[in-house]
């Protein structure tokens, strides 16, 4: 039996070596948003923190927009033991995040970078590229390459950037899949590859194929580039900012088997750090 070597990404705040990252994405939301109440509130911190969740990879907070959201996921964070990933489009996003320097991104990072929850940055979710799922051209991978660079190879900072799921499996979808990986990663250089697939939905019910067939096209990518990867868990339904009415099987709740089956796959493939959607 081939014993692997481990590549975990090492988190001091969360505990070190000894701590695998269990993370949220989409932690509390300020109170203007999308019609939702107040979640930044010392009472939901707690709860995050006792459903076992040891890292917030995104809340709707920007620190250059809203700071005071940012700050109370910081101090509520330092005093649960979850750590805090930072938004701040002023960054990674606009025209400026394609000549971005190291000195103006530690400027703009002054106020934040050293609060003991502060663990990396967000940057992107799910660019996309021309040949594949190209439904947003302003999300383009390359248009995130600068930042990627400047928070990553320059200020040594872990970051929050992650890959499109597979869509399905035609010939041509795999070869366009993975070479979107590939560029994905040879361009933002990743120091963990992240990537989200969902696999309870009732249109997907007896193609777990596409399941595997991602987590092995993810594995494979992380191997070549000595990199670890993180999955994302299915943890709920109906993720609708709008809170608009739709098909409720699309996609549906796991149930307990389901959940941990979505979780020691993963595991079992060789993840190092597991990501709950929607947290």
């Amino acid at each position: 039996m081939r014993r692997e070597k481990s590549r975990a990404i090492i988190i001091p705040f969360i505990g070190g070596k000894d701590v695998m990252p269990i993370t949220g994405y989409f932690g509390p939301y300020p109170h203007d948003y999308e019609g939702f109440p107040n979640y930044f509130t010392e009472d939901i911190f707690q709860k995050i923190a006792d459903a076992g969740i040891n890292l917030m990879v995104y809340s709707a907070a920007d620190y250059h927009t809203q700071p005071e959201f940012v700050e109370m996921n910081l101090m509520f964070g330092e005093k649960y033991g979850v750590g805090v990933f930072v938004t701040d489009n002023s960054i990674v996003e606009g025209d400026g995040a394609q000549t971005i320097t190291a000195e103006v991104a530690i400027k703009k990072m002054e106020l934040f970078k050293d609060r003991k929850a502060f663990c990396g940055m967000y940057v992107v979710d799910e660019p996309t590229a021309t040949y594949y799922c190209d439904t947003n051209g302003s999300r383009l991978i390359s248009k995130y390459e600068k930042a990627s660079k400047v928070l990553q190879q320059d200020l040594n900072q872990l970051c929050y950037i992650n890959l499109l799921p597979v869509i399905n499996l035609e010939t041509e979808t795999r070869v366009n899949y993975e070479r979107y990986v590939n560029e994905f990663c040879d361009t933002l250089q990743p120091k963990v590859v992240l990537w989200d697939m969902y696999p309870f939905d009732k249109h997907r019910e007896g193609k777990m194929e596409v399941y595997f067939y991602n987590m092995d096209v993810i594995r494979k990518a992380a191997d070549e580039r000595n990199l670890p990867f993180w999955a994302f868990i299915q943890a709920g339904a109906q993720w609708n900012d709008g809170w608009n009415e739709f098909e409720v099987t699309t996609p549906y709740f796991p149930n307990e088997e389901q959940f941990h089956w979505n979780v020691n796959t993963s595991l079992a493939f060789g993840a190092q750090g597991i990501q709950y959607f929607p947290l």
